[in-house]
């Protein structure tokens, strides 16, 4: 049996009994969000392999666009993407997506939303994965070696960046929330 399941079946049992406070206790019981720190697990492994995904293609990217490397990856990057819709593919738009599916699957929206508005320290983790494991990028510029700190690119905090993925990603996470609840109404 499914925890679904098993919800649902709780759900049917408290509607079917004449005991309000029994009933009461078992909707309470069924409808209690997962854990907050598996939500707070589960985001955080997510954010941290968007933030390595990241790094990854704005190597690519920059691998193509500025060292000149063929690379198909990076030139997909910027043909289709470029550097500033990347970004917010990556930092707002993604983040916001997955939390929205995650609260359809009983995550608390709120919990997301404060999640997602902190972004960038799980993904710094992923980002900081990927260039511990990688040779530096970098570059001759007429001044010596350019170092790229493609940890920061994936990572980069702002003010701006913390409200707009606070207010995107809690708006997706409430959509998703409501949309769980009608969802469950329809059926019952």
């Amino acid at each position: 049996m499914t925890p679904e399941e098993w919800r649902q079946g709780m759900e049917n049992e408290a509607s079917s009994v004449q005991d309000a406070a029994w009933s009461r206790a078992t909707r309470r019981v069924a409808l209690q969000p997962v854990a907050w720190g598996l939500q707070v697990g589960i985001y955080g492994l997510l954010l941290a392999g968007l933030g390595y995904a990241l790094t990854v293609l704005t190597d690519h990217a920059i691998r193509f666009s500025v060292l000149r490397d063929f690379n198909p990856v990076g030139g997909w990057v910027m043909t289709h993407l470029g550097y500033t819709r990347l970004f917010e593919l990556g930092q707002l738009f993604i983040p916001a997506l997955l939390a929205g599916m995650m609260a359809l699957l009983r995550f608390t929206p709120g919990l997301l939303a404060v999640l997602g508005g902190l972004a960038f320290l799980p993904m710094g983790v992923g980002a900081w994965l990927y260039t511990s494991t990688h040779e530096v990028l970098s570059y001759p510029t007429l001044s010596g070696t350019h170092t790229v700190d493609l940890a920061g690119y994936a990572s980069g905090f702002s003010p701006e960046r913390l409200v707009m993925g606070t207010l995107l990603i809690g708006f997706c996470a409430l959509v998703g929330h409501r949309l769980r609840h009608a969802l469950h109404r329809s059926r019952a």
